[in-house]
C-alpha cells in the first residue's frame, strides 16, 4: 500500500503522538473473537444447513435499477487524549502549540463523538457518494476530500482498488489486495467447516448463528458468521474477517458485514487505542431512489464535512501543510492558486563532472488547460559548460485509458539512459564515485500514443527522431588504412511499438506519473524499433529487438519473496556502437534495482545480450537477535548479462564502423556479474546494501536508497 495516499493520517499521528497500544473497539475486537473461532468447543456441525443456502443460489435475480455507494474516510480520536495533547503543548512549547497545534483545535468542533463510543471523535476526512442507473450510467455522483494534494478522483480510486469487491457467492473475493475464497462459493464446502453457534434473532427474523473457519490454517479465506434464516434459509447477514493466519501480507484489522441487498467494510489502520485511520464504505443494490435523497443517511460528522472543509481553507497553517504534503506526493509545488506547479524540486540543482552545478526551472500547468490537457518543460543551465538545455511537453488524455503526448528536448545525454525518462539529474544522484567522461549532447522529438486495457494490458507506439553529437573526450569516428575520419554527430528517425502485460498490478495515476498501490507477480515486456534511413537526415536503416519477463514468488507464512528477471535482446544490422545496447550503469552512491551498480556509463556495448536478475527479500534480519520485534528486512541479489559482440559490428573487421574509443569496451565472452546485500525497512523508509563486482575487476561499494512500504 502507498504509504503516501494516506499521508494525511501519518501528519495527525506526529502531530497527537502517542505509544501503540491494542485497539479496544467494537469492530477489532469481533475480528480477534472471530480469529479464535477456531478454538471454540462447537459440537453441532452446520454442514447440511449450509449445502442448502449454497444450492439455492440466494443471489437475488430481481432487476436491479440503481446501485448506491458511500465511502468515507475517517480520523477518530480519543476525546481525553486529544485534550491532554492540547495542553502538553500548551505547556511544554508555546511556539509550536501557537503555530502547530493550536491552528488545529478548532476544527475538532466538527468532530462529534461515535455513537457506540462516546468517548471517541469522528472526524470526516474524505467523503464520496456515488448513484448509477445500472442501465442508463451515472446519475449522480460527488466526493470531496479535506487533503486537496492528494486529489479526490485518486483517492476514490485507491479505496476502491484497496477495499475490493466481495461477494460471498461467488468462488473468490479480492480485497486489501489479496484474494480470498468465499465461504458461499460453488467449492466452499471443501475449504471450510461450519458450526450451529447459537440461535439467535436478526432483523426480528429467527435465524440460525453459523460459525465458520477454513479447515486449514493458513487457507487464503475468511472467517466468521453466516446469519440463516430458520423459516426459509435464506441468508439474513454475514460478519466475517480475513485470515490472518495465511500466507499473504498481513494487513489491518477488517470486519466485513454482507446482506443479499447491502455490503458493509469498515476497517482501521493504526494499532492505537487513542488514534487511528477508520475507513467505511457502503453499498447498497436494487433500490428506487426517493427525491434525490441516498438511501443510506450521513453520519453526523459528514454532514459537518463541508464547514470543516471551509475551516481547513482558511487555515494558514493547513495552507501549509498542504504545500508539504504537495511536495511528498508529487515532488512538486503549486504556485499561483495551484495553476501552476514548480519541479520535480528535488531536479531543480545538481551536480555532475561536465556540467558542474546544474540550475533547473521546471513544471507543469496543472491542467490548467481542462481536464484533459497538461503541458510542461523545463529550463537547464550548466555553471561549467555554459550551456542551456531544455524540454517541453503536451499530453492529450482524450479518454480514460488513452493518452497522447508530444515531446521536444535537447540536453547532455548518459549513454545507456533514456533521455525522455528524465531521471538523471535528481540531486540525490548528483555524487558519483567515478566521473562521468562518457556523454553525447542529444536532441530527441518524440510522438507517442499509448493505450491501456482494463487487464492491465498496454500498448504504446509512435514516432522519434534523434541526433547525437559526442562531447568530453567520446568521440565518433571510422579508420580506414591508418586515416582517421570524425563524424561530428549522428541522427536516426525510428518508428517503434511496445508492449506490456502486468496482470494484478494496481496503480493510481498522479499527475504525470503512476503510483504503483500493489505490483504483480508476473510482467512481460517487448519492444521493436525500426530505424528509416534518408527521412528528415536519418542516417540508418535498422530493426532492434528487446524483451523481459520477471516473475515474483511469496515464500510460505509471509516469510518473504524471490524476484527473477530475465531479458534479452538483438540489433538485427550492421550498427556503429551509439546504435547498440549499451547496459545501465550507475555512478552515484543511490542503488538503483534496475541498473548495474559498479558498472561505469558506457563501459560495454553489445549487439546481443541475455540478462538475470535474481533478488530474495527475507523479513528477517540478524538485528531481530538484540530487537526481536523490528521490521528491519534482509536483501540478496545477483546481476548478470552475457553478451559476445558479434562479428557482424566488430569495428576490426569492418571499417564503416566508429572504433571504439575512451574506455568504451565491447562486453566479452564473460558476462558482467554483480551481487548484492543489504537491509531494508530501517527506520520504516531507508535501505542500505553493499555491491561487490565479480567479474570484470573486483571492487565494491556502500550503496543508500529509500523503501517506502506501510507493512
Amino acid at each position: 500500500m502507498s504509504i503516501r495516499i494516506f499521508i494525511i493520517f501519518l501528519f495527525f499521528s506526529c502531530v497527537f503522538h502517542a505509544n501503540a497500544q491494542p485497539l479496544p473497539g467494537a469492530v477489532k475486537r469481533n475480528a480477534w473473537n472471530m480469529h479464535a473461532l477456531r478454538y471454540y468447543p462447537f459440537t453441532q456441525n452446520a454442514d447440511s444447513i449450509v449445502k442448502q443456502v449454497i444450492a439455492q443460489n440466494l443471489a437475488d435475480e430481481s432487476k436491479k435499477d440503481y446501485l448506491y455507494q458511500k465511502t468515507a474516510v475517517d480520523f477518530v480520536i480519543n476525546e481525553q487524549y486529544l485534550t491532554e495533547q492540547f495542553n502538553f503543548w500548551a505547556n511544554i512549547s508555546p511556539f509550536i502549540y501557537k503555530n502547530v497545534i493550536n491552528p488545529y483545535q478548532s476544527w475538532f468542533s466538527y468532530a462529534p463523538p461515535i455513537e457506540e463510543k462516546p468517548s471517541d471523535l469522528d472526524m470526516t476526512l474524505f467523503l464520496s457518494e456515488k448513484q448509477t442507473h445500472l442501465e442508463k450510467g451515472e446519475d449522480f455522483s460527488q466526493a470531496a476530500s479535506l487533503l486537496s494534494p492528494a486529489e479526490t478522483e485518486n483517492i476514490q480510486t485507491f479505496l476502491t482498488e484497496y477495499l475490493g469487491e466481495i461477494n460471498i457467492f461467488e468462488a473468490k473475493s479480492e480485497v486489501l489486495f489479496r484474494q480470498a475464497k468465499n465461504p458461499l462459493g460453488k467449492d466452499a464446502m471443501r475449504t471450510y467447516r461450519y458450526f450451529l453457534s447459537s440461535m439467535v434473532e436478526t432483523a426480528g427474523i429467527p435465524s440460525y448463528e453459523i460459525a465458520f473457519f477454513s479447515k486449514n490454517v493458513k487457507e487464503e479465506s475468511f472467517e466468521g458468521y453466516l446469519y440463516i434464516s430458520q423459516a426459509d434459509l435464506k441468508l439474513l447477514k454475514a460478519v466475517f474477517t480475513l485470515n490472518y493466519r495465511s500466507g499473504q501480507e498481513s494487513g489491518p484489522e477488517v470486519v466485513f458485514t454482507q446482506t443479499p441487498e447491502r455490503k458493509e467494510i469498515r476497517l482501521y489502520l493504526g494499532d492505537d487505542i487513542k488514534k487511528s485511520l477508520m475507513i467505511s464504505r457502503i453499498e447498497i443494490q436494487n433500490f428506487q431512489p426517493a427525491d434525490a435523497y441516498p438511501p443510506e443517511p450521513l453520519t453526523l460528522s459528514q454532514t459537518r464535512f463541508p464547514e470543516l472543509r471551509l475551516t481547513a481553507s482558511q487555515t494558514p497553517a493547513f495552507r501549509n501543510t498542504e504545500k508539504m504534503l504537495s511536495f511528498l506526493l508529487t515532488n512538486r509545488i503549486g504556485i499561483v492558486g495551484n495553476k501552476l506547479e514548480l519541479g520535480p524540486v528535488t531536479q531543480m540543482v545538481s551536480y555532475n563532472p561536465t556540467e558542474g552545478i546544474r540550475l533547473r526551472i521546471s513544471g507543469n500547468t496543472a491542467q490548467i488547460f481542462g481536464k484533459h490537457w497538461k503541458t510542461g518543460g523545463y529550463l537547464a543551465y550548466g555553471i561549467h559548460d555554459k550551456r542551456l538545455k531544455y524540454r517541453g511537453d503536451i499530453a492529450y488524455s482524450f479518454h480514460p485509458g488513452h493518452k497522447l503526448q508530444v515531446t521536444y528536448v535537447t540536453d547532455l545525454n548518459l549513454p545507456g539512459y533514456e533521455l525522455l525518462s528524465d531521471k538523471r539529474d535528481d540531486f540525490f544522484s548528483s555524487f558519483y564515485h567515478a566521473g562521468a567522461k562518457n556523454i553525447s549532447w542529444k536532441k530527441v522529438g518524440n510522438l507517442y500514443y499509448e493505450r491501456f486495457f482494463k487487464n492491465r494490458f498496454s500498448i504504446k507506439g509512435g514516432a522519434k527522431f534523434w541526433s547525437d553529437r559526442p562531447l568530453e573526450n567520446l568521440k565518433y569516428s571510422t579508420v580506414n588504412q591508418g586515416t582517421e575520419t570524425i563524424i561530428n554527430a549522428i541522427s536516426s528517425l525510428e518508428l517503434g511499438v511496445s508492449f506490456r502485460y502486468a496482470p494484478g498490478e494496481r496503480n493510481v495515476r498522479f499527475h504525470d506519473k503512476d503510483l504503483v498501490l500493489r505490483e504483480s507477480d508476473l510482467v512481460l515486456e517487448m519492444n521493436h524499433r525500426t530505424g528509416i534511413k534518408g527521412v528528415y537526415g536519418s542516417d540508418y536503416n535498422y530493426q532492434i529487438t528487446d524483451a523481459s519477463a520477471f516473475k515474483r514468488f511469496d515464500f510460505p507464512s509471509d516469510r518473504g519473496s524471490l524476484g527473477i528477471q530475465f531479458s534479452g535482446g538483438k540489433v538485427w544490422n550492421q550498427l556503429p556502437f551509439p546504435l547498440l545496447f549499451i547496459p545501465a550503469g550507475n555512478q552515484s552512491f543511490i542503488f538503483d534495482a534496475e541498473s548495474y551498480n559498479l558498472m561505469r556509463f558506457y563501459e560495454f556495448v553489445t549487439d546481443r545480450y541475455l540478462a538475470g536478475n535474481l533478488g530474495l527479500q527475507f523479513k528477517w534480519s540478524p538485528v531481530n537477535f538484540v530487537l526481536p520485534r523490528n521490521k528491519i528486512r534482509t536483501n540478496l541479489g545477483i546481476k548478470a548479462i552475457y553478451g559476445p559482440l558479434s562479428a557482424d559490428n566488430n569495428p576490426d573487421l569492418h571499417q564503416r564502423l566508429f572504433v571504439f574509443n575512451n574506455s568504451v569496451n565491447v562486453l566479452g565472452n564473460r558476462p558482467y556479474i554483480e551481487a548484492h546485500i543489504g537491509l531494508s525497512h530501517i527506520f520504516n523508509f531507508l535501505r542500505v546494501d553493499y555491491v561487490r563486482r565479480l567479474t570484470y575487476g573486483n571492487k565494491g561499494a556502500i550503496f543508500f536508497s529509500t523503501d517506502l512500504t506501510l507493512n
